[in-house]
């Protein structure tokens, strides 16, 4: 498949360029995710593109991951095996190795889980094990620009709060040592498949895409095409600004809850946590609950069934200590919280003996 000379100008890579940059370091295997959709195709053709032209060479070598599932059980002609077959022969073409797997949806959804969640579950599971066994420890999606204000608008409607206006994170960890990246993040799906059309690479189209009973695909075909062809024309760079405002603010907030968790929180080496009330009585109610909440992402305790009312009812507890030095509290997951005669909230696992008094501070 013979590529123009110029392709090299194109915009696309510029940007895929510009947002492969913060891992150009890691080296050995990269697991890139590819369902034979255009966003998809395009990152693999792109990132295969960068690094055949970098001299010397990086170091970096793609593993194309394929994940076959069962959402278009009854189309005609078998798409997913179809989608199968164009993603092996497109890494054949490339000389890249291909790791595919079946992913039973629709057995595997569990709770109050529908498929759109079980599928994402089951297709980071698949990435996840696909870097295991190739030895890599970065794992690439195609996730674009499209994808985050979708996002950031379906966060929005569900009553999101500050973290989830923030949108798809740029980077995450998958487990230790394996990270998810997303370098397409500023790149619209359309400069991706202007890409292929000048490379003359074809892709494949879900039909499932533009099934309307999925909630995403409802914001994607009725809800942006209306806003943007009316009255909100700049709704999709309202949406992006909108995740990166929220990003900064976000950060902001985490550093300044590591911080006050650093001055005025202590352990006793057993589980229990120590918050020194007086000074936090005095905090903004809003400030000391996100302060709570990032302690339990800290200390990793249970957080299925905390909610913002968990955290606030916490925060109402250090405002009110002086009236209620032995109020006690017990929250989800096995978690106890109680107001103790030295003036400290201590908060551990209920089944954990605390230690009569908090340790001295260091």
């Amino acid at each position: 498949m013979a590529e123009p000379v110029d392709s090299m100008r194109h915009p696309f890579l510029e940007a895929l360029a510009k947002g492969w940059q913060p891992h150009t370091h890691v080296r050995g295997p990269l697991v890139v995710a590819v369902s034979g959709g255009g966003d998809s195709v395009a990152l693999l053709r792109g990132l295969h593109q960068l690094l055949a032209e970098q001299t010397p060479p990086s170091g970096q070598r793609l593993v194309v991951a394929h994940a076959r599932h069962d959402l278009r059980v009854g189309h005609p002609g078998d798409p997913a095996a179809a989608d199968a077959d164009f993603a092996q022969r497109l890494a054949d073409e490339l000389g890249l190795p291909c790791v595919e797997r079946f992913l039973g949806v629709r057995e595997a959804v569990a709770g109050g889980e529908g498929l759109e969640a079980a599928a994402r579950r089951l297709r980071y599971a698949f990435l996840r094990e696909a870097a295991e066994e190739t030895g890599a420890r970065l794992v690439v999606t195609a996730h674009t620009a499209d994808d985050q204000a979708e996002t950031v608008l379906h966060r929005l409607l569900r009553g999101t709060g500050l973290a989830g206006m923030a949108g798809i994170a740029p980077a995450r960890s998958l487990v230790e040592g394996i990270a998810v990246v997303r370098p397409l993040l500023a790149v619209s799906a359309g400069m991706a498949r202007d890409y292929l059309r000048v490379l003359g690479q074809e892709w494949r189209e879900d039909a499932t895409n533009r099934d309307v009973q999925y909630s995403r695909n409802f914001l994607r075909h009725q809800i942006l095409p209306q806003l943007t062809g009316s009255a909100y024309p700049a709704a999709r760079e309202s949406l992006l600004r909108l995740a990166s405002h929220a990003t900064a603010t976000h950060d902001t907030q985490r550093a300044a809850c590591e911080a006050l968790l650093a001055a005025y929180a202590h352990s006793d080496g057993q589980g229990q946590v120590f918050l020194r009330v007086d000074p936090l009585s005095t905090w903004p109610t809003a400030l000391l609950a996100d302060v709570l909440a990032h302690l339990w992402r800290q200390q990793a305790w249970p957080l299925r069934d905390m909610t913002s009312r968990h955290y606030a009812n916490l925060a109402g507890m250090c405002e009110r200590h002086a009236e209620s030095s032995t109020a006690r509290f017990d929250l989800p997951g096995g978690i106890r919280a109680e107001v103790v005669e030295s003036g400290h909230l201590r908060i551990g696992p209920s089944g954990i003996k605390p230690l009569p008094d908090p340790p001295p501070r260091p």
